[in-house]
């Protein structure tokens, strides 16, 4: 794995997250997936199992499904991949809210002014110009404004129908890119039984359903639970499933692997709970968008982040760096509301506020 590292590290680091499709070697590497070009550069089997499970612990999708180059931008956007998937500090992995993401959403809510978020209110249609812009939300209730940001993934653009029509380049990036599956079950226990036997909760499999777990507890408010991952191929096949054989498939592979090392039998939980990222209709899986080979350096090349008009694109997989992560959300945030600020001055300055 080390030999295999040390021919992606130099490619990554020659990569501009913002303009892949820019390097020398683009048209080569954006024609093959990261699989095939693991196999091209190594040829062990073991190699490109391993690589394959970074990449369904990381993405949700399989190496044979992604392009080499897009791959590589994303690892450079991410500071690597060793580094992406580390829960060392400054790690990828590295915190976790108690509480849940959410409740930054509900906090930064609270100091807005009463009724400024409207719950409940999916966009169906954006009309712009450059005197502004309605939104229209699939209850018919119209809003007025002088800019939009839109931060839904990409694949779902095409969801909202915007007049005029987005330019050909966003159409092209919003059908050629795609989310992975990705899926959480949290299994609730009256007690941390793993620290009685000296675990932490970690559990790793490349056979799934679940491919990895970690310990969700929250010992202030003694709450005891273990959330674990089904992601990539495995996570497909896991949700055909009825609800029933889902749930019976991730306690009886739990139960096994540990009860393989503490030598009895794993209690059992006194709730369990199950997310489909997939089954939301607004995100479609997890945890961002994908692209295929071809993609990157087809007609959509350099797309993501452009505003158009007075209509702009934030969201994880457009921020220059931790692509993926919450820190890239939060960073292409700041980066749209910064060209809202930009967009209105200049509107001043023109006299047409």
């Amino acid at each position: 794995m080390a030999d295999f590292f040390g021919q992606v590290g130099p490619i990554v680091e020659s990569i501009d997250p913002d303009k892949p499709h820019e390097h020398p070697d683009a048209a080569k590497l954006d024609s093959i997936t990261l699989a095939q070009f693991c196999k091209d550069k190594s040829g062990n089997e073991l190699v490109a199992f391993l690589l394959n499970s970074s990449v369904r612990y990381l993405l949700g999708v399989e190496a044979d499904e992604i392009s080499a180059l897009w791959f590589f931008a994303y690892a450079k956007a991410g500071t690597g991949l060793q580094n992406m998937m580390s829960a060392r500090q400054g790690g990828g992995q590295y915190l976790r809210l108690h509480e849940g993401t959410q409740t930054l959403s509900r906090k930064l809510a609270a100091e807005l002014s009463p009724k400024r978020v409207r719950l409940s209110s999916p966009v169906s249609a954006i009309t712009h110009s450059p005197d502004g812009c309605t939104v229209t939300t699939t209850a018919g209730k119209a809003f007025r404004s002088r800019r939009v940001i839109v931060s839904i993934p990409t694949p779902l653009y095409r969801k909202i129908d915007f007049s005029p029509p987005l330019p050909a380049t966003k159409q092209q990036l919003s059908s050629a890119t795609f989310m992975g599956f990705f899926a959480k079950v949290t299994l609730v226990y009256s007690k941390p039984w793993w620290q009685d036997h000296g675990l932490n909760a970690i559990f790793e499999s490349a056979l799934g359903p679940v491919i990895y777990s970690r310990s969700t507890s929250i010992p202030s408010t003694n709450h005891w639970s273990i959330t674990g991952f089904v992601v990539g191929e495995p996570g497909r096949r896991w949700s055909k499933l009825s609800a029933e054989d889902r749930k019976a498939a991730v306690i009886k592979q739990l139960s096994h692997g540990f009860g393989s090392h503490i030598g009895s039998e794993v209690p059992a939980p006194v709730e369990y709970v199950e997310e489909d990222w997939a089954k939301r209709a607004y995100f479609g899986g997890g945890p961002m968008p994908v692209m295929g080979p071809g993609a990157v350096t087809g007609p959509a090349k350099g797309a993501w982040a452009e505003p158009v008009g007075p209509v702009h694109f934030v969201g994880s997989e457009t921020a220059s760096a931790w692509r993926g992560y919450m820190e890239g959300a939060v960073r292409s945030g700041l980066r749209g509301a910064e060209e809202v600020i930009a967009g209105l001055k200049r509107q001043t300055q023109g006299g047409k506020l």
